[in-house]
């Protein structure tokens, strides 16, 4: 809710607004899931970088003006049948073998 309420208040710096009233719609009439608007949304709320992890490019930082640590997704285009969307992942903590 809070995301959204952001969004809803600052579509104007986020996105032109023939992109907004398009996201709107899809949003509303379609499965539509989250996507960039929604990252750079949260990136301002929380005021932390993401960095978006893609199989076929180098990774993207959404909110490059924020210094903490990014938070990290990884974007699915075609995984498990469910189409496009993003994942949260978490570094991978290596424990030694006794």
């Amino acid at each position: 809710m809070i995301m959204m309420d952001y969004v809803v208040h600052n579509h104007n710096a986020l996105c032109h607004t023939d992109e907004y009233e398009k996201y709107c719609t899809e949003v509303a009439n379609t499965p539509a899931w989250g996507g960039q608007l929604e990252l750079r949304a949260l990136s301002h709320i929380l005021q932390t970088p993401i960095e978006v992890i893609q199989a076929d490019t180098s990774p993207i930082i959404i909110g490059e003006e924020y210094s903490s640590t990014p938070i990290t997704v990884i974007y699915m285009r075609h995984a498990y049948g469910l189409g496009e969307h993003y994942n949260s992942v978490e570094p991978l903590i290596v424990t030694p073998a006794e």
